[in-house]
């Protein structure tokens, strides 16, 4: 990731997740954090917050319901996609349809 060219190798990281895990100080998760976001697609933190929420969500229910289809997922991101920003809405569009193709 092109973020943690100017660290030391000790510092870099590879998901959001490894980020997360490491015993930093709050305020250092967030600002690297905010760093990726902004470096993924000018995402905001609570964007962030969202998609992971969705993510969790969304395994949840396919573990329940294998009968999850594109279609169910569009529809649930028209209802999610008022509390989100235009550009956000369509990385996660993006992102479903990579999921069922």
């Amino acid at each position: 990731m092109e973020l943690n060219l100017p660290l030391y190798k000790r510092d870099q990281i590879d998901t959001i997740k490894e980020l997360m895990d490491r015993r930093l100080n709050q305020d250092v998760v967030r600002i690297r954090i905010e760093e990726a976001c902004n470096f993924l697609g000018r995402m905001i933190f609570e964007e962030l917050i969202a998609i992971g929420n969705y993510k969790l969500r969304r395994n949840a229910i396919v573990h329940k319901a294998k009968g999850f289809t594109r279609d169910v997922a569009l529809n649930r991101l028209d209802i999610a996609g008022a509390l989100m920003t235009s550009q956000f809405k369509k990385t996660v569009e993006k992102c479903v349809n990579i999921v069922y193709r």
